[in-house]
């Protein structure tokens, strides 16, 4: 409806609005437009059903030079969301030139903040339902390495002479050294092998040497 009254550069007036009937006429009515709709919700079949028309506009509103009545904040933000979700800084003018691309009315700056703040609210609200399906999705997943993410992750596995499937534990560094092994096999400690008398298996290098006979190496 909003979108029709817009291509057609028509407003109209909300005459009766409820979730069974809903009632608009021509904004030009009292001037001899004589374009109204009015329809009505078949609550068996869970459709509506128009039930009165009168007719096409047969007029424009004087003053829509600018703005449109039915270029309301919750419409534009429909317009914008794909906007705000790549990147919820943008500017109120650009979004201006978004809406004007889309429906070549100038929309106010405070309509179009307040359509913004919606989307990224929206945003937000779809931001947590995709985290939420994706915590779903991974209680089906098995789990291969349980220590915890920073910023760069990967998953390295390997298998037994039994088939049974074993993480490969490994760090990124910027350089072998006592400090990086003891960050490493620290964690690996705390991590992934808490377990007691583990043999280790190395190169003897110095580093790994000074790490192991460390009084905290646990």
């Amino acid at each position: 409806m909003k979108n029709y009254s817009i291509r057609r550069s028509a407003e109209y007036l909300v005459i009766e609005s409820d979730r069974l009937k809903y009632h608009v006429q021509c904004r030009q009515f009292d001037s001899g437009c004589q374009w109204s709709l009015c329809v009505a919700l078949l609550q068996n079949l869970g459709y509506w059903e128009v039930r009165r028309f009168g007719g096409p506009h047969s007029g424009l509103a004087p003053t829509m030079s600018q703005d449109h009545h039915q270029l309301d904040s919750s419409l534009i933000c429909r317009v914008i969301l794909p906007m705000i979700q790549s990147n919820p800084s943008v500017s109120i003018p650009v979004l201006q030139g978004a809406v004007h691309a889309s429906y070549h009315f100038k929309s106010s700056y405070r309509k179009v903040w307040m359509a913004k703040q919606k989307a990224i609210a929206r945003s937000t609200v779809i931001g947590k339902s995709r985290t939420i399906r994706c915590q779903n999705y991974f209680r089906h997943c098995r789990v291969v390495s349980p220590a915890p993410f920073v910023t760069y992750t990967s998953n390295r596995i390997t298998k037994d002479g039994n088939s049974n499937i074993l993480p490969i534990a490994f760090a990124i560094v910027e350089s072998e050294s006592t400090e990086s092994w003891s960050f490493f096999l620290t964690n690996l400690r705390h991590h992934v092998t808490p377990q007691d008398s583990l043999l280790v298996i190395s190169n003897r290098s110095l580093p790994i040497k000074a790490t192991l006979g460390a009084d905290d190496s646990g």
